[in-house]
């Protein structure tokens, strides 16, 4: 088997520059820097130049053929959204929580906290909408399965909140 190693050296460094443009993006004023611009320039080369050689080759590293298969891409679409909702609940929502001058927090572990709320907060009113659905009312014992654990978790994290670790640090093993 023959190793596409320039398959892996483009999209390693089209994933690398993209990285770079969205992690220093922000702090360097976006496309108002050269140096987002020459990284962006070179990601879209980079990964254009990657899609195009990895569709041409015998032994790919990627094998984007397999996306033909309507199933197969479909289902990598849903989980690309999927992935996004997930970032944007775990990672973007208690950052901005954070950056509001009116949501005052010592730590940034509150707003997990506020995250986690917010999560529970959003499997209910879903079981309340499946609740309302007698098509679906077969796929509640599914859901409960999520909403007990769910529930049990924010019951955990509110309690480690509340009683804390009282100053004590866990033993070394």
């Amino acid at each position: 088997m023959r190793i596409d190693y320039l398959g892996i050296f483009l999209l390693a460094i089209g994933l690398g520059s993209l990285e770079v443009v969205l992690d220093k993006g922000q702090e360097d004023d976006w496309f108002g820097s050269p140096f987002i611009i020459v990284f962006a320039v070179v990601s879209l080369v980079a990964l254009v130049a990657a899609v195009s050689w990895e569709l041409n080759q015998k032994d790919p590293i990627v094998d984007l053929t397999l996306l033909a298969n309507r199933n197969l891409a479909l289902s990598c679409v849903l989980f690309f959204i999927f992935g996004f909702v997930l970032y944007c609940t775990t990672v973007l929502i208690p950052q901005l929580l954070q950056s509001l001058s009116t949501y005052v927090t010592n730590t940034f572990v509150h707003a997990g906290y506020t995250a986690v709320e917010a999560a529970n907060r959003a499997l209910g009113e879903l079981y309340a909408v499946l609740n309302q659905q007698a098509s679906l009312l077969s796929y509640l014992d599914c859901f409960l399965g999520l909403i007990v654990p769910a529930t049990l978790g924010l019951l955990l994290t509110l309690t480690i909140k509340k009683f804390g670790t009282g100053g004590k640090s866990a033993p070394a093993h």
